[in-house]
């Protein structure tokens, strides 16, 4: 557990780790907060892109847009990820009726929901 903690830290300083559930020693689950404000020159779309290359790099995992919603119900912004070895996306060959070589059934994701800002009175 210290290691994901020590994993999120060095991406993101302003992380704080909600929660973390180990089902296993290959799964885990982390919800975790940080400040994803889009600059003057930037977008929310991004800042999350930035966020997942951070991970990418520290992890040694490539990550691939599976959805993006803009102003998605109570949010204002969500993005969802999917490893590159997930079977989404993944065309079936013509010749030898196999998925392509990177379909591992990987099912690893991750979900970057933005919060609308509210006031605090």
């Amino acid at each position: 557990m210290n290691y994901i903690k020590s994993v999120f830290n060095a991406i993101d300083e302003s992380v704080f780790i909600e929660n973390i559930d180990l089902s296993s020693n290959e799964s885990y689950k982390v919800v975790l907060k940080t400040k994803i404000d889009p600059d003057d020159d930037s977008s929310y779309s991004a800042n999350c892109d930035n966020w997942v290359r951070k991970y990418s790099e520290h992890t040694k995992t490539n990550w691939i847009v599976y959805k993006t919603h803009p102003n998605y119900k109570k949010f204002e912004y969500l993005k969802e990820y999917v490893c590159q070895h997930s079977v989404k996306n993944k065309s079936i060959h013509a010749e030898s009726n196999a998925t392509r070589v990177r379909n591992k059934n990987c099912t690893d994701s991750i979900d970057i929901l933005i919060r609308k800002k509210t006031k605090k009175l």
